[in-house]
């Protein structure tokens, strides 16, 4: 949303809180002037013929001129040139938020992911709310770091309201953190036209317990969902649909669209589920239940989706009385999100079927005291 002129300027900003000096030359301020229009404009070539012949008359340049000559060597996808012109000055501890930003940008092009995060976060202690803060915030989102992300671009969306990527991410954020009264304010006058928007409002109204709400903001994206966002939207408007009972709406939605997302994959089978089909909720999700990792191994991120993935698939073998094979799988659902009543409860049905009843007794008393925990206020 925000077009490459706007971020350019943006950009520039950074160079204004870095003035040449008391003591520079007046040729070097004149010729600073001139280059600085020159970027705002976009003529790179315009700013190198100013300013590269100044690396050999003059040594020592002042950090406004490495600054913008660095940011004009990134534009121009030079990133070794600077890199080389900027890291000597980076490197050290009174390197300023433009020379720092720009290094970093140079780090990223040329997968220096390490420093560059180092050059940007001294970037952000200088100038909190510089270009660095955005560019680390949109960076962390992408690493699924929400809430680090959510630290950094909120405060700059808050003094740049018009940077719409900076807002939507930021209301992504919000959204995901469950902050939906701050979610709100940054969705409010966004296009509607731009699918993501769509997409996070919706996802807003789903968060409130408003799944028809859901379905209506939806609705005009449904048919042929845009492909940047064909996945997400799938998801929320089948959660949206399930929550309505609309279960075959739902397998409408996602048959034949799963391919290997297990988040996706777990929806379509409670969707089956709901419409009275065990053995397709086996079928969908058979080849992740067969190469789950051990619940030793698994990642904290993941532990959560294994668990409801090991529930289902153990819910259905239920269903069908097929008791030896759903006492493993419930098993280690109930390792996996130990905080699971049902999950706790179907074990204990499993066990009990495959006539192991004092194990029974105990999974079922567990069930009963996380039910009993999970009423009191």
């Amino acid at each position: 949303m925000k077009n490459r002129r706007s971020l350019l300027i943006l950009l520039c900003l950074l160079f204004v809180v870095l003035p040449l000096g008391a003591q520079a030359p007046d040729d070097l301020r004149q010729r600073f002037s001139q280059a600085y229009q020159k970027f705002e404009a976009g003529d790179y070539q315009g700013v190198l013929t100013l300013l590269e012949p100044l690396r050999k008359s003059h040594p020592s340049l002042p950090p406004a001129i490495l600054a913008l000559l660095g940011g004009t060597y990134v534009e121009l996808g030079r990133f070794k040139d600077a890199q080389t012109l900027l890291d000597p000055v980076a490197s050290g501890a009174q390197a300023g938020p433009a020379i720092l930003y720009n290094a970093a940008r140079a780090a990223l092009a040329l997968d220096q992911d390490q420093k560059a995060e180092g050059y940007l976060k001294r970037a952000i202690q200088v100038a909190p709310q510089s270009m660095a803060a955005r560019t680390l915030g949109i960076r962390y989102g992408r690493q699924g770091k929400v809430a680090e992300s959510y630290e950094l671009l909120r405060p700059w969306v808050q003094a740049h309201p018009d940077d719409g990527d900076a807002r939507l991410a930021a209301a992504f954020c919000a959204v995901e953190l469950g902050r939906l009264d701050e979610a709100e304010p940054l969705l409010t006058g966004m296009p509607e036209d731009v699918p993501q928007v769509r997409l996070l409002r919706a996802r807003l109204l789903l968060k409130r317990g408003d799944p028809r709400g859901t379905i209506a903001t939806l609705a005009p994206l449904a048919a042929a969902p845009p492909k940047e966002i064909d996945r997400d939207l799938r998801w929320v408007l089948s959660e949206a649909r399930l929550q309505i009972g609309e279960a075959a709406g739902a397998v409408a939605l996602l048959e034949g669209h799963t391919g290997d997302d297990a988040a996706l994959a777990l929806l379509l089978a409670q969707a089956h589920q709901q419409t009275g089909n065990p053995e397709k909720v086996l079928a969908t999700l058979k080849p992740f239940v067969d190469r789950m990792p051990d619940p030793a191994q698994a990642q904290a991120s993941e532990r959560s989706l294994h668990g409801a993935i090991a529930l289902e698939y153990g819910r259905a073998l239920v269903t069908g009385a097929r008791w030896a094979e759903a006492v493993p799988v419930l098993e280690r659902s109930t390792v996996l999100d130990g905080s699971n009543a049902t999950a706790w409860q179907l074990y204990g049905q499993a066990l009990a079927g495959a006539g192991r009843r004092e194990e029974a007794r105990n999974a079922l008393a567990k069930f009963q005291e996380l039910s009993a925990a999970q009423k009191k206020p």
